[in-house]
């Protein structure tokens, strides 16, 4: 079941008074996702649902978000990679990266980020970065080195 949420806009001021119309919009019509931003609502819950994720526009004409810039999907809940890694690198979530033992700078790690998608690790497939390629092997191996052939945050 779809709820509706009807709010004032700021068109609808005593000294502009104008019609029921420029006075109300109908919020909901654009996907929501998890807000990048918001005010908590208790000191264990954070990040609540909002349209288009608090970092976007909806367009109510199409019912889609425009987004801001660096975020993207259909609910700007994703940060996008820099310059689309540059085409020398994948595009991966902090989540994925960090079990990566090419991923710089988080390297050799346990693989236990996640899991807690609603507190904690309400981010993991949210935030996005650069793997960046390499015609060596990258790690922290025997025989391996620790900087990859393209680097930087878009792999250039």
């Amino acid at each position: 079941m779809r709820h509706v949420l009807i709010v004032l806009t700021s068109a609808c001021s005593k000294s502009a008074a104008r019609s029921l119309d420029d006075c109300l919009e109908i919020a909901g019509a654009c996907p929501i996702g998890r807000a990048w931003a918001d005010i908590p609502s208790s000191d264990t819950i954070a990040h609540g649902y909002a349209e288009c994720s608090n970092m976007g526009t909806c367009q109510y004409s199409t019912g889609t978000c425009k987004c801001s810039k660096g975020f993207t999907g259909s609910a700007c809940e994703r940060s996008e990679c820099p310059n689309g890694c540059s085409g020398h690198g994948r595009c991966v979530s902090i989540k994925s990266m960090q079990k990566r033992a090419n991923a710089e700078p988080f390297g050799h790690s346990d693989g236990r980020y996640g899991g807690l998608p609603a507190t904690a690790t309400w981010d993991e497939d949210r935030i996005y970065g650069c793997v960046c390629d390499s015609s060596w092997a990258v790690g922290y191996g025997s025989g391996e080195t620790q900087a990859a052939q393209y680097f930087g945050a878009d792999c250039s």
